[in-house]
């Protein structure tokens, strides 16, 4: 039998959080015990490295090339696909969109993409724009020759919808086979198409499965395979992790006490929740009537720690961030970033959230959870509102599980945590298993699952 470690397998890394999918979920250690593992990226350097081989005790290279850029013309095609991708399929997140900002040239665009649906050209110029995307990102001659030089047995695109990464895949597709990893359950219906025909797509869940046959089916894309794997970074939840802590070091980390009721706030990106700090102000406000209740404020790396600084001197507030690698330029996560996360989910007694995946995270660690639907001080109108965010298409089948209590203001805020804290019920059903449609699995089985779709995409 041929040594499998002899195959070069290219690693394309443009995006945080597809870094946490691949190699903090600890997938990345199990390809490189495979195959001879080179990763080309803009956000992991030497030295981050020489930290990953030495954290999972293999041996990865950095491939040294430039990640293309977007040109002007592909912009502009692109901003047209979109705009024709939206309208054509009716997604509800543009819709939803495109109410934040209407300008007279929105209207013309809406105006265009009306007669264009009206004459049912939409779908023939829509495979036109894409197939014209295609063979203007196809073009980087200087990148086929470096990467051609390697003899890769293929190339994994962690971020597909990056049109960075489809430049690369484009530029070699004659030669190298491909996959790609959707990072995302809402990446199909918030990032426009993948420009690029990938052999092999590995998606979260049956929801992703539907929604990429519905949205590739048109461009009738050859001999492409499309596979669930689950989502690898839960594997940390539903696992063992040797490196854990338990609750009491924990606590005396955060200086909490044993019996003290931790409240976890995951905070959103700021541009999407602007002012979530007035929720913050909330659970101080919540706090201070009630000693023995702490909080613990857990920063989207969208979101800066310095904005809560005002909240230093509240005794029960605690405010974590998320580190990088490294200090300067752009980077991924910190290593132990999902053990913290896991750690903080695991030691607190109820998770909120507003709109964002970690409903998912809360969830599949068996944590009540209460979703953040109002504003903070001020109202906002609908465009404008975080009320907006559930509305997504990604969100709805979530919703109707209702693992989460939903509150609307601040007073409702108070009651929901005071029902969770002091009141638990008992008889409830553990959401981990509800959301399984949408992690696939409730065991540590989503890396080994996605290897085993590696092995069979090069074999």
């Amino acid at each position: 039998m041929k040594n499998e470690k002899s195959k070069r397998i290219l690693l394309i890394i443009t995006n945080p959080f597809a870094a946490t999918n691949v190699i903090h979920s600890g997938l990345i250690s199990l390809i490189a015990q495979r195959y001879h593992v080179y990763i080309l990226s803009d956000l992991v350097r030497e030295k981050e490295i020489a930290d990953i081989n030495r954290r999972f005790g293999i041996q990865v290279e950095s491939f040294s090339a430039n990640i293309p850029i977007e040109n002007r013309t592909l912009a502009l095609l692109r901003k047209l696909e979109k705009a024709l991708f939206f309208r054509h399929f009716g997604i509800i997140n543009q819709i939803i969109k495109e109410q934040i900002n209407e300008s007279i040239f929105q209207y013309l665009v809406k105006a265009v993409l009306y007669i264009l649906d009206s004459l049912n050209l939409n779908r023939s110029l829509l495979k036109l724009l894409r197939n014209l995307i295609i063979r203007q990102s196809s073009k980087s001659s200087d990148l086929r020759e470096r990467i051609s030089a390697h003899q890769f047995s293929g190339m994994i695109s962690t971020s597909p919808l990056d049109i960075r990464e489809n430049i690369v895949v484009n530029s070699m597709k004659q030669t190298v086979r491909s996959l790609a990893m959707v990072i995302s359950w809402d990446n199909l219906t918030t990032k426009g198409l993948i420009n690029a025909d990938y052999d092999f797509i590995l998606v979260w869940n049956q929801f992703m499965a539907r929604e990429y046959q519905t949205f590739y089916e048109p461009f009738n894309i050859a001999k492409q395979k499309i596979a669930i794997t689950g989502i690898q970074r839960f594997d940390q939840y539903f696992g063992t992790n040797p490196n854990e802590i338990d609750k009491t070091k924990h606590r005396q980390r955060f200086h909490f006490d044993d019996d003290d009721r931790i409240i976890l706030f995951a905070t959103s990106a700021a541009k999407h929740f602007p002012d979530q700090i007035d929720i913050v102000d909330h659970l101080a406000e919540y706090s201070r009537d009630r000693p023995r209740v702490k909080i613990m404020v857990r920063c989207h790396p969208g979101d800066s720690v310095d904005r809560y600084q005002v909240f230093e001197r509240e005794e029960n507030i605690r405010i974590e961030s998320p580190e990088k690698l490294v200090s300067e330029g752009p980077s991924i996560p910190a290593l132990n970033t999902l053990l913290s996360l896991y750690e903080a989910l695991k030691y607190s007694d109820v998770c909120i959230q507003v709109a964002s995946t970690m409903r998912l995270d809360a969830a599949a660690c068996n944590k009540p959870i209460i979703s953040i639907a109002y504003d903070g001080n001020k109202s906002q109108p609908y465009s404008k509102s975080v009320m907006r965010f559930y509305d997504y298409d990604h969100q709805i089948p979530l919703n109707k599980l209702r693992i989460d209590r939903m509150v609307f203001s601040k007073q409702e805020l108070f009651d929901a945590l005071d029902d969770t804290l002091f009141c638990p019920n008992v008889n409830v059903p553990t959401n981990r298993e509800l959301v399984k449609e949408f992690t696939h699995f409730s065991e540590p089985h989503s890396n080994t699952t996605t290897m085993k779709f590696i092995e069979e995409w090069l074999n």
